[in-house]
């Protein structure tokens, strides 16, 4: 598992952007997403007035959580300084924004076990033991994403109806060897760099 850095932002009026979230090709960051765009419809006036406040979540690479790597029980102050100042720079730099709102909250998290680096080296997608009737799906067996997730557990579901149909030789075997998995960004889906969110400042 590799370490993330995961800052919360909140600014004082929105940015109105064009998006709601996107995983950026940037050294720092590669994921951010708009918090406040998920309970638009649910917020309630506070003493007659409307709350502007729009608060981000900006996680980082895993380069950088690398190269930031502190006990995550115990942060140096000044390491969340920087960390908190270098991810707002990329945030704003993959944005094209040169200015923001007045920042009025921050809140920044070392992940320690965010997500895999390495995959299940046998190709496939769940673990199922006909035998013993057990079976294992997840991200690590296949890809290191919300897709590789569901992707496992579709197979495993398979193998399930198959066994329970009577069908044969729907085992597969959990081989330990591993390989390094090829995302780069968070939970970015199986893609190509043209569909990576890389605006122009």
């Amino acid at each position: 598992l590799c370490s993330l850095w995961v800052l919360l932002i909140a600014f004082e009026t929105p940015l109105k952007l064009c998006f709601e979230g996107a995983h950026i090709d940037h050294d720092d960051i590669s994921w951010i997403s708009n918090n406040t765009a998920k309970y638009r419809n649910a917020r309630e006036p506070v003493a007659g007035k409307k709350d502007s406040t729009e608060c981000w979540t900006i996680i980082s690479t895993k380069a950088f959580g690398k190269n930031f790597k502190v006990p995550q029980e115990n942060i140096p102050p000044s390491t969340e300084k920087v960390v908190t100042e270098r991810l707002l720079t990329a945030f704003k730099a993959a944005t094209g924004r040169k200015e923001v709102p007045r920042v009025c909250y921050t809140r920044v998290q070392l992940w320690g076990a965010a997500v895999p680096i390495n995959v299940l080296g046998s190709g496939a997608d769940c673990v199922f033991d006909c035998r013993h009737h057990l079976g294992v799906c997840g991200d690590w067996l296949s890809y290191p994403c919300i897709q590789g997730a569901a992707i496992s557990g579709l197979s495993l579901a398979e193998k399930i109806q198959q066994h329970s149909a009577g069908q044969s030789a729907t085992s597969t075997r959990l081989h330990p060897t591993f390989t390094a998995a090829t995302t780069s960004a968070i939970g970015s889906f199986p893609t190509d760099k043209s569909l990576i969110f890389t605006p122009k400042s």
